[in-house]
């Protein structure tokens, strides 16, 4: 063998071991501050200690390799506070229910993100670099490669619709066996077809809330969707989630789903859109013109993108050829003045909202 090599790798060797010895010393202080912390996981710690190897990388370690290997690392420390727990205690403290990462913190992302994490390991990711940062209780991911190291049983994809399905494909290379993936599109559209083809187990949900109208801390008597098809250990989490929020769960196809969202979002939306287009501001509003210019506006203040889902569904043209048939029949009762004929319609009215 050649000298000059001998000498390298003798170098090599010393080092492995001062890593070494390093790396159980280290594994020996994880240990030991257990007694001080309330929980085994610590997010803000965490992070820093990701930031700071990333920072230290420099020159000849590449940083997204430092931060995976100290990921480990971290997860290793965090099994032995939990065998410092069945030491110390004789059984181990509660630990979270599931490992789950949520991607996108819209409105409905942060939500789940903030709820999720009260019993659960959370990592989240936005392409807004600022927003994982309001998430003090959560893994922060600087990139979806961090998902494979991270190494979840759930993933939820909170994006708009039209980018779910490409969020999907980027991250699927990075999931471990088993992990449940999961959308929470308002409108399903190609996500059934995408599922059946994609072999991963799945759990497509749809809350029928959202921080507009409703009020997201007192949830109890509000509504969610899990579509039939998806697969029983992702309903089950589902249902035991919501439920717990005192939030009723339904059970319906992807076809039934969507024909059903045509009717409870493109109804209602459509009718708002048609008050707000004919707003004249200059008159003076009485209760009722106030109550709807609240509607209008609260829904007016959405993302066009999920306006555009919800009236694109395939199922929207008919519910909205239905509202125009049944104007085009009140203006001729207008135009009849038929006190009768409108009795009759006001009657029916009055028993579809009974």
């Amino acid at each position: 063998m050649d000298k000059r090599l001998k000498e390298i790798r003798e170098k090599i060797d010393a080092i492995d071991r001062g890593i070494m010895g390093l790396l159980n010393k280290r594994m020996e202080l994880s240990g030991r501050s257990r007694e001080l912390k309330d929980k085994t996981a610590d997010p803000g710690r965490e992070n820093e200690v990701l930031s700071n190897v990333e920072r230290l990388s420099h020159p000849f370690v590449d940083a997204g390799f430092s931060r995976r290997l100290y990921r480990e690392i971290i997860d290793e420390s965090r099994r032995a506070q939990e065998r410092h727990d069945i030491q110390n205690s004789g059984m181990p403290r509660k630990k979270a229910a599931m490992k789950i990462v949520v991607l996108g913190l819209g409105h409905m992302g942060s939500w789940l993100a903030r709820e999720l994490s009260q019993h659960n390991e959370i990592a989240v990711f936005d392409t807004d670099l600022s927003k994982p940062e309001r998430f003090p209780d959560a893994f922060i991911l600087k990139g979806l490669e961090g998902i494979r190291a991270f190494g979840p049983q759930i993933l939820i994809n909170a994006v708009t619709l039209h980018r779910t399905i490409p969020v999907f494909n980027e991250v699927l290379r990075y999931l471990p066996k088993g992990c449940i993936i999961s959308d929470i599109a308002s409108i399903k559209g190609p996500l059934d077809e995408y599922y059946a083809q994609c072999g991963l187990k799945f759990v497509s949900v749809h809350p029928m809330f959202g921080p507009t109208f409703a009020d997201m801390n007192a949830l109890r008597g509000e509504s969610v969707i899990t579509i039939k098809e998806s697969h029983p250990e992702g309903k089950a989490f589902v249902r035991s989630f919501f439920e717990r929020l005192g939030v009723t769960v339904f059970e319906y196809s992807f076809a039934e789903h969507d024909r059903m969202m045509a009717y409870s979002l493109t109804l209602p939306f459509i009718s708002s859109m048609a008050f707000a287009s004919c707003v004249d501001r200059s008159i003076v509003p009485g209760t009722t013109f106030a109550k709807h210019m609240t509607i209008a506006r609260g829904l007016l203040s959405e993302d066009d993108r999920l306006l555009g889902e919800v009236l694109f569904n395939t199922y929207s043209l008919a519910e909205l050829e239905r509202v125009t048939a049944m104007m085009e029949y009140l203006k001729h009762i207008i135009q009849g003045k038929d006190y009768e004929v409108l009795g009759d319609f006001l009657n029916k009215l009055r028993k579809n909202i009974a």
